[in-house]
């Protein structure tokens, strides 16, 4: 018998024995010693090994032509434009094929692509991690069967940890923190991998510079 479970059942046979519940200790975190020039190459790495797509873009102008090509003719379910990074607001043609939060659910739920930032991101995984706010709805990352997702180069972190700590003190302002490691998968039914099954059955995530 492992360490790890004889302490488990340890605890078990002594909250039976007293009724008392003993008291957590915090386990220690294992962190992430990547160097930070080698997390846009992990972070890449990550999700390609997903099957998830990763673009890197120097210039804001690159981005804004990804972005358009990746939308173009499709109904986009989107933050709200001015919640975007590099200045995609300008670039958005804001009318019934771009829809917000605010809109009906039936034209939601028939929504091609979804198209939103992010709060941080994690190179250990290939994560993206996601706050919904007012502006930020969480459907646009949930319903359509596409995701596209912007990355600033700034919101790179070394792993998850890091990510969740520098973002403890905005948990208030959110319902919820949503963790994003490629695209929507589940083998429940007959172990056979279906994606899309709950979520986007694509993730396209974009890296500005």
């Amino acid at each position: 018998m492992s360490d790890a479970r004889s302490r488990v059942l340890q605890r078990v046979r002594e909250a039976c024995r007293t009724a008392r519940v003993p008291e957590a200790t915090a386990p220690e975190l294992v962190r992430c010693s990547l160097p930070e020039a080698q997390w846009l190459e992990r972070f890449r790495g990550e999700l390609e090994a997903l099957n998830s797509r990763c673009s890197v873009v120097s210039t804001e102008s690159a981005l804004h032509e990804l972005v358009h090509s990746e939308i173009a003719g499709k109904t986009v379910l989107g933050w709200d434009p001015e919640r975007l990074p590099y200045g995609l607001s300008g670039q958005l043609d804001v009318s019934r094929s771009y829809l917000k939060g605010s809109a009906d659910g039936e034209a939601k739920a028939a929504a091609e692509v979804g198209l939103t930032g992010v709060a941080l991101a994690a190179a250990e995984t290939g994560s993206i991690v996601l706050m919904p706010r007012s502006g930020e709805p969480r459907t646009a990352s949930l319903l359509p069967l596409k995701h596209i997702a912007i990355v600033r180069a700034d919101q790179m972190r070394a792993d998850l940890a890091q990510c969740l700590e520098e973002l403890q003190g905005q948990f208030g302002e959110s319902s919820q923190v949503n963790v994003i490691t490629g695209q929507s998968r589940s083998a429940d039914i007959e172990l056979s991998l279906i994606l899309g099954m709950h979520g986007p059955a694509e993730l396209h995530v974009i890296v500005g510079p």
